[in-house]
C-alpha cells in the first residue's frame, strides 16, 4: 500500500484499475494533501499581527472615577438584608477607594469593592455615560454569603 500503487496501480487478470481500495487510498492522499496545503495558505496569509486602533484618552482617571460617584449618588438599592427602605449607594461606597483603568477602546472601567465583591462600572470617553458592568465573582471564593447590592 504505497504512494505508488495509488499513483500506477498494477495490472493483470482479475485486477480492476478503478477499485474501492484505490478510491480509498487516494481520498486519503488527497485529505493529507489539501490538509498541507490549507496549513502552509494559513501560515503565509496570517503571518502579519493584527493591530486593534487605540483610541486615546481625552480624560483622566480621576475624572472618570467622580463620574462613577455622581452616578452612585444618584442611584438607590434596597439589597442588604432585604430592607424595605430605600437608600442611596453612595452610602455604602463611600469610604470605599475606586480604582480606574483605561480600556484603550473609549471606555474607562472602574471598580470598587464591597463586602468582598468588586463592582464595575465603565465610562464612555467621550459622552461620560456610566453604565454598569456585572459584578464578578467574591474574591474569598469559599466565603458565597456575601451581601450583593444592585445600584
Amino acid at each position: 500500500m504505497g504512494l505508488l500503487d495509488v499513483i500506477a496501480p498494477r495490472t493483470g487478470p482479475k485486477q480492476r484499475r478503478y477499485g474501492l481500495v484505490w478510491v480509498l487510498k487516494a481520498s486519503f492522499f488527497g485529505t493529507v494533501l489539501g490538509f498541507g496545503i490549507f496549513v502552509a495558505f494559513s501560515f503565509i496569509s496570517f503571518d502579519d499581527d493584527r493591530e486593534v486602533e487605540t483610541i486615546p484618552a481625552t480624560s483622566n482617571s480621576a475624572e472618570a472615577i467622580s463620574e462613577v460617584q455622581g452616578f452612585l449618588e444618584e442611584r438607590t438599592h434596597t439589597g442588604l438584608s432585604r430592607q424595605e427602605e430605600l437608600s442611596s449607594c453612595w452610602d455604602l461606597f463611600q469610604d470605599k477607594e475606586f480604582k480606574a483603568e483605561y480600556l484603550d477602546h473609549g471606555w474607562w472601567q472602574v471598580n470598587a469593592h464591597y463586602q468582598l465583591v468588586r463592582y464595575f462600572c465603565r465610562v464612555d470617553d467621550v459622552s461620560k455615560e456610566v453604565t454598569r458592568d456585572l459584578w464578578l465573582v467574591p474574591v474569598n471564593v469559599l466565603e458565597l454569603n456575601n451581601e450583593r447590592v444592585n445600584c
